[in-house]
Parts: structure tokens; C-alpha cells; sequence
């Protein structure tokens, strides 16, 4: 399992420059998690009685391998760009395959604006427009701060910096973040329980071997 779990690193590690970004979406991936997942799932089956903090964390690594095994399958994204116009909506953009991605509502860019310090750019910031049966949202977004609606969410990544007449999005809708966020957390706790208990236990071990 260890080797398993060092493969996954080493290809999380050299994504950007061994695979171009496309780690996660490679057998060299797919097929160690896939076994790294069951590993985990017999250990949980084989060594029961270990106590809550053991299922945890490694019940929090088998929904962070599925959550990102959804992603990769069922998620989409993509990269567009968007005039600068109240009075044009998008329901739908095309990716860089070709093919037309539905947002199931749509969208408008109503307005953008930069943020200086002196002569430098430090922020842009721009309005996006919600239009979804009767919702009708004007919502601020900047980078880092994305617009999240019915599971997608929108993060402002570039301008036009001839004009300022359109902006970068990218947009992306990843069904398993949420089983992805439960599983690191349930991680961070359980290992967390498991230094503590190891620790008290060592301490009320040895405080009863000095007493023998």
C-alpha cells in the first residue's frame, strides 16, 4: 500500500510538467487509485475494532479518491471568454474541444473594473449576472472569489487589457468536491485522534510500568 500511495504522490507532484496536467485523468492514475481504494476498504473490513479514529481517516481517503475519481468522470470545465455587455446572456459556451457546454442558465458580464496601487494593477473585480427562472442576481466577483451557483462556480481569471471590453472565465462543475472536502476533513480529524490517543496512550503505558 505504501507503494501505491507513493506512486499517487509522485504523479500529483509532476502533473504540471511529466503529464500536462493531466495526471488525473491517466491510467497511471486511475488504476492505482482504484487498487489503492480497495486496499483501503479490506483494511477497514480486516481490522475491525480499531476504533473510531482509524475509520476516519481511512474512510476519509477512500471518499477523497472517489470524490476525485467523480470529478474526473462526470465533472465539466472550461475556459471562455465573455463581452463585457448587460445586454448579452450565455447559456452555454463552447470548450476547446469544440463541443457546446450547458450552463442550464444563464449569464452576462454587467460590468468590470481595476483596482491600482499607483501605477500597478492589484485587483479587477467584475459583476456577473444570474438569470435563472425567477432568479435575477447581479453578483460581484474578483479573482479568488468565484460566483457558485446550481453546483457551478465561476472565477474571474483574466481581462482584455487592450479595451477592457471582455473577460477570461473559467467555469467548472465538479460533483464530487463535496465527498473530496468531507474525506480531507475526516483525514485531518481522524489522524489528529490517532496522535492523541497514541500519545495519552504511551503516557498511561509508561505510567504504569514505572508503577510496576
Amino acid at each position: 500500500m505504501g507503494l501505491l500511495a507513493a506512486a499517487l504522490l509522485v504523479g500529483s507532484l509532476l502533473n504540471d510538467g511529466l503529464f500536462g496536467g493531466a495526471f488525473y485523468t491517466k491510467w497511471i492514475f486511475l488504476i492505482p487509485s482504484a487498487l489503492f481504494s480497495g486496499v483501503l476498504v479490506l483494511c477497514l473490513v480486516q481490522r475491525g475494532g480499531k476504533g473510531l479514529w482509524f475509520y476516519l481517516s481511512h474512510g476519509g481517503l477512500i471518499l477523497v479518491i472517489v470524490g476525485a475519481l467523480l470529478g474526473w468522470a462526470i465533472g465539466r470545465e472550461a475556459t471562455f471568454q465573455i463581452p463585457i455587455d448587460s445586454n448579452t446572456t450565455y447559456g452555454e459556451v463552447q470548450m476547446s474541444s469544440g463541443e457546446l457546454l450547458s450552463f442550464g442558465f444563464d449569464i452576462s458580464a454587467q460590468s468590470f473594473a481595476l483596482e491600482r496601487k499607483g501605477e500597478a494593477v492589484s485587483q479587477y473585480t467584475a459583476e456577473l449576472r444570474v438569470i435563472d427562472g425567477e432568479t435575477d442576481d447581479v453578483r460581484p466577483m474578483k479573482v479568488n472569489a468565484p460566483v457558485a451557483h446550481r453546483g457551478w462556480k465561476f472565477y474571474l481569471m483574466d481581462y482584455d487589457h487592450e479595451n477592457q471590453s471582455y473577460l477570461f472565465l473559467y467555469a467548472k462543475k465538479d460533483p464530487g468536491n463535496r465527498l473530496f472536502a468531507a474525506g480531507l476533513w475526516m483525514i485531518v480529524i481522524g489522524t489528529a485522534g490517532l496522535c492523541f490517543q497514541g500519545a495519552f496512550g504511551a503516557k498511561g503505558n509508561g505510567g504504569r510500568n514505572g508503577k510496576a
